[in-house]
């Protein structure tokens, strides 16, 4: 064998090893890259769920907020009302206890003959 063949015998055996080498570092590498990849992914993954709950929290304490204030102003008118239905009522008790007491004290005169005074 001619040394030039021995050379390129060995360049070969050490091309070939060489590309073994390599791929086996490709594959490794590329094993790497997925493995990140599903890191990132799984990252943003939590990233968009912790935003949504986030939203959600938002939102239902808003309504939480609102539903408050509406219960509020209701509460408030109702009161309003009561406290305008209490009044009425009370005038009218008080114009009724007149008129009755004006008519007992009609029929005491009737009965009983006292004059009234006109001064």
């Amino acid at each position: 064998m001619s040394p030039r063949a021995v050379v390129e015998l060995r360049w070969q055996r050490w091309r070939a090893s060489k590309d073994a080498v390599n791929q086996d570092w490709l594959k490794a590498q590329l094993e790497r890259v997925a493995e990140i990849a599903k890191e990132v992914d799984h990252d943003k993954q939590r990233t968009a769920m912790e935003e949504e709950e986030k939203k959600h929290d938002d939102y239902f304490r808003q309504d939480y907020e609102e539903n408050n204030r509406f219960v509020s102003a209701l509460a408030a008118t109702h009161q309003a009302k009561v406290d305008a239905w209490k009044k009425s009522a009370q005038e009218r008790l008080t114009r009724a206890t007149r008129q009755i007491n004006r008519e007992v004290v009609e029929r005491e005169r009737r009965i009983f003959g006292v004059k009234r005074r006109h001064s």
